[in-house]
């Protein structure tokens, strides 16, 4: 993991999450990802990410859960964070 960038940013943590998952380096993003979580818990940028690599990892359950933790965060906001 870089620790030149300030991981707890979820823009920065959502980017480089999408790094690694285009690496195939699923583990690393989402090591990033949980450490982002929390640093910063109320971001949901990265949650996606986060959801991507476990269902490569073949762990739809998992990524499940994940997406359902970032809509908790703010059920109500449409973005496309």
């Amino acid at each position: 993991m870089c620790n030149s960038l300030d991981q707890s940013h979820p823009y920065v943590t959502n980017n480089l999450a999408y790094i690694y998952i285009l690496l195939a380096k699923y583990e690393e993003a989402i090591k990033v990802c949980k450490h982002a979580s929390l640093k910063n818990p109320k971001a949901k940028n990265y949650y996606r990410n986060w959801a991507i690599g476990l269902l490569k990892l073949k762990k739809p359950h998992k990524g499940v859960e994940v997406i359902k933790k970032a809509i908790e965060i703010n059920p109500n906001d449409e973005s496309k964070q």
